[in-house]
């Protein structure tokens, strides 16, 4: 399970290997709003819930988190810290398959994600959330726009369509298909 410990309001770097019980329990208590949301909905997201389901109190819970936006915005940075990937020397059209299959063997993992991953309205009224789901975003069009570029050239995509028009026409579909897998609770493969 990927783990963000977060204070900045920027997507962090990778988190360290060995957590604090402190980060356990922040963790713990993340995983929760996480189960709420993906349950009840984020307008059902409580300080109070997500203590409940961490096994705190809400005061505990206050030791770790200034409130519901702050529990947000851990929630987009973890989403964007389990969205990075290795380089593993890929390029062109294999770079975007291993981009692609690190989301979707993501999604198998932490099922739980496919209701919220590319769910970005849902953090609309947060300011913070928008911003950082903004960053993952356009982070993702700059490290496909590379792989893009060195399929067109290599001759595996039409070199007449721009990288935003392609990113937008291939992660529409996918991101239609994780929603449909998400909220059918998985009643087909996604590999």
């Amino acid at each position: 399970m990927p783990t963000i410990i977060c204070k900045t309001g920027k997507i962090p770097p990778k988190p360290p290997q060995k957590l604090t019980r402190g980060a356990q329990r922040r963790e713990a208590i993340l995983d929760s709003a996480l189960r709420i949301i993906c349950s009840e909905g984020i307008q059902n997201l409580t300080t109070r819930k997500a203590a409940e389901g961490a096994g705190i109190t809400e005061g505990a819970l206050y030791r770790h988190f200034s409130g519901k936006g702050e529990m947000l915005r851990c929630l987009v940075e973890r989403l964007a810290e389990g969205s990075r990937i290795e380089k593993d020397g890929s390029t062109g059209w294999a770079g975007i398959e291993a981009f692609l299959r690190v989301r979707v063997k993501r999604v198998i993992r932490e099922p739980e994600l496919a209701k919220i991953l590319f769910s970005e309205f849902m953090f609309t009224n947060e300011p913070a959330c928008e911003d950082l789901m903004f960053q993952l975003m356009h982070r993702n069009l700059e490290e496909l726009s590379v792989y893009f570029e060195q399929a067109q050239k290599a001759g595996e995509l039409r070199d007449d369509i721009p990288p935003k028009t392609l990113f937008r026409l291939i992660f529409g579909p996918i991101r239609l298909v994780i929603q449909q897998w998400g909220l059918t609770e998985g009643s087909f493969p996604l590999e």
